[in-house]
């Protein structure tokens, strides 16, 4: 049965998170989620109308760590995803990890399978067991493939064009991490995307996050505008998203 963690629990595993992320090597696609649930939680950043929860397969020798976020006020006109529950996933790599990804995925407590939920950043070396899981359950999964970028470096991105403002930038912070939209429309090769991608970067670096994304795997223009910003893709970082349906 599942461990759900205390907040000084909690700030034990987000410190260590914290130095894997902090090293900017690869990792594995969830951690960069988890680890900003975490530190969003802990300092008290979430929205008041969300609730928050953790739990690890057992404690103190964890291996596998869940976390589910939810809306308590469903919003009205919202998207279906803004309403639903985010669900996350990390475990350690090798056997025991998989085994302790196996022993949240099978305690019904940590997640109301009535409700419509969503699957964030899930690495792709689990699939197979996140499959095999949830066809037991009766579940049923909607996934797309995704890579994780990331940006390894320290030192914001110069971008050539200085001095170009974008149409239209809506910048905010939510539970997993910060995150930059830009809106425009029929203005492909014109440079905002770099430009925005630039943006986005720099403000993430200077609020001391670790500036990364998930995109879909066939999505080519994104990952190119990304190693061209000196982002990284890696194949440790494939994995799945999408909606977790009864």
């Amino acid at each position: 049965m599942a461990h759900v963690l205390t907040k000084e629990e909690l700030e034990k595993i987000s410190s260590a998170l914290g130095q894997e992320v902090a090293t900017r090597h690869p990792f594995r696609s969830s951690l960069p989620a988890m680890f900003y649930q975490m530190k969003h939680f802990l300092e008290s950043k979430l929205p008041r109308d969300s609730d928050i929860m953790f739990a690890v397969d057992q404690w103190p020798d964890y291996t596998a760590i869940f976390a589910r976020y939810s809306n308590k006020k469903a919003v009205q006109g919202s998207s279906t995803q803004e309403n639903g529950d985010y669900l996350t996933y990390y475990w350690k790599e090798g056997g025991r990890g998989e085994d302790g990804l196996r022993t949240l995925l099978r305690d019904d407590k940590l997640v109301d399978w009535t409700k419509l939920s969503v699957l964030i950043a899930f690495p792709a070396s689990g699939v197979t067991i996140l499959q095999e899981h949830w066809e037991k359950k009766e579940v049923t999964l909607k996934l797309k493939q995704y890579v994780t970028a990331f940006y390894p470096h320290k030192v914001v991105p110069e971008f050539e064009r200085h001095g170009w403002k974008p149409l239209s930038l809506d910048g905010y912070e939510n539970v997993r991490g910060r995150e930059l939209w830009v809106h425009c429309p029929r203005a492909q090769g014109k440079g905002y995307a770099m430009m925005a991608g630039t943006y986005y970067t720099k403000k993430c670096l200077e609020g001391g996050y670790l500036p990364f994304a998930y995109m879909e795997k066939n999505n080519e223009i994104a990952k190119k505008v990304s190693i061209k910003l000196g982002w990284v893709i890696y194949e440790r970082g494939d994995c799945v998203s999408g909606l977790v349906t009864k």
